[in-house]
């Protein structure tokens, strides 16, 4: 059975990734600071907060079975979303850089030998299963102490001297030659959504003052040092977004029974499916004139498209609720 809450949390980090992306090919930020403001915070909580979700469901999904039955299974959905990082990048290649088709072009795409602009973040979501994978069985074993080790790791991953590095060795440590969202970076927050996942954990001051001290580095390193870098992440960026996350897992848990938002764990199940398609409408539109930049006109391309993902889904939907009665029918006949 799925959880909802999971599903609910996903939910509102797909849908604020999107709006992210729509401010951020649809508005001029010179000229609208404040809905800069709006895409930095997402920025800071979305990814962070997909680790943990990940590390949520990967505890149910793949650590309570045994390796046997879960390799092939962690395994297949590495390809989905490898193939989900190829169809966004094809597609920022073909309608924002609008390449010429050349063998060149998919070499680079399908090799790994350059990372398409807004896509980088799919390809890092294959590596997190990777690295589960390798460490499976040292994943079944997170406890506290477990936890604690992976925030230092998160922690001092960050102080590595950065320079050009392969866009696979990227994914997983960062670089500087690529918007990277390096897996050992936002470590803890894998780790921290199979110990929620394990323990059962849902509202727990210690978890609370935890995660308000983390954030607390954000404005600190802010204000003594200077912003804190995404690409690559600082120690600042990985930790800043630790209580909205927690935030994020207590709103969930409180609204995912309620009726008014099965649309957001709708979402959220299918997140994939949303974030890719989401991407390709967005580069899409961005290569036409039929788009004007604003606040006003990113705000209804965003809402456009996710009512069209919504259509879409349910075009489908219905379709694969019918099936277990026609197999049941198939099987009696």
């Amino acid at each position: 059975m799925r959880n909802k809450a999971i599903d609910c949390f996903k939910g509102i980090l797909t849908i604020q990734m999107i709006f992210a992306h729509c401010l951020q090919f649809f508005v001029n930020f010179d000229l609208s600071k404040n809905y800069y403001y709006i895409s930095e915070y997402i920025n800071l909580t979305t990814f962070s907060g997909f680790m943990f979700a990940f590390g949520f469901a990967a505890y149910y999904a793949y650590l309570t079975k045994p390796f046997s039955v879960a390799y092939p299974r962690i395994l297949l959905n590495s390809g989905k979303t490898l193939a989900a990082f190829y169809i966004s990048s094809l597609a920022f290649r073909i309608f924002i850089e609008k390449t010429i088709f050349s063998r060149r072009v998919f070499e680079e795409i399908l090799l790994f030998k350059s990372l398409a602009g807004w896509s980088e973040f799919l390809a890092s979501f294959t590596a997190v299963m990777i690295v589960l994978l390798v460490f499976f069985f040292a994943f079944k074993k997170v406890n506290g102490v477990f936890v604690i080790a992976a925030f230092a790791l998160s922690g001092i991953m960050c102080f590595i001297p950065y320079g050009n590095v392969h866009p696979v060795a990227g994914l997983f440590i960062g670089g500087k030659n690529f918007a990277y969202f390096p897996v050992f970076q936002y470590i803890v927050y894998f780790v921290a959504g199979i110990y929620f996942a394990e323990n059962k954990v849902v509202f727990n001051v210690k978890h609370l003052l935890a995660a308000i001290a983390a954030t607390s580095i954000f404005p600190v390193y802010t204000v003594l040092k200077n912003y804190p870098s995404r690409f690559p992440p600082s120690i600042a960026w990985i930790f800043g977004a630790m209580l909205f996350v927690y935030a994020y897992y207590l709103l969930s848990n409180a609204v995912a029974e309620s009726k008014f938002t099965q649309w957001l764990s709708q979402i959220g199940k299918y997140s994939l499916f949303y974030l890719v398609l989401s991407n390709v409408l967005i580069f899409a539109v961005k290569s036409t004139g039929f788009y004007r930049i604003g606040p006003a006109y990113a705000t209804v391309i965003f809402v456009l498209i996710v009512a069209l993902i919504w259509y879409l889904y349910k075009l489908v939907a219905p379709k694969t609720a019918v099936r277990p009665a026609v197999e049941t029918a198939v099987k009696s006949s």
